[in-house]
């Protein structure tokens, strides 16, 4: 679990970075994505709404992992995170917080990469 630890620290420094051409190379291509608003299916899908939120905007995310565990060639990570969002062209940054769960697998060549990742915005009061 050691290596997929390292997917997601690697995870974390490219969205802080903005690099989304190095995010993506960890999703899978038939990848599941379960947000709140809309369910993205395909790696394909993925690059339109991000890149524009990018480059609209500066992005820190900062997930703690709470559980991790793996079932043969699959780990499943829990997650909370804190998500900071500021505007390039200025004004106020907008905080939320949220919990996730994503799933890793194992490809045929060893590589780690996510196969679903849903999340969901944390109620104001938690």
């Amino acid at each position: 679990m050691a290596a997929v630890r390292q997917v997601i620290q690697q995870e974390i420094d490219d969205w802080n970075a903005g690099d989304l051409d190095a995010v993506l190379a960890i999703f899978a291509d038939d990848v599941v994505r379960m947000l709140p608003d809309t369910v993205t299916v395909g790696k394909e899908a993925l690059p339109l709404r991000w890149r524009q939120h990018l480059e609209e905007n500066s992005d820190v995310w900062e997930p703690t992992i709470d559980e991790i565990e793996a079932a043969g060639n699959l780990v499943f990570v829990k997650l909370h995170f804190t998500e900071t969002t500021t505007p390039k062209a200025g004004g106020e940054s907008t905080v939320f917080h949220g919990e996730g769960v994503t799933v890793f697998r194992r490809s045929a060549s060893g590589r780690w990469e996510v196969v679903l990742d849903q999340w969901f915005e944390r109620e104001p009061s938690r």
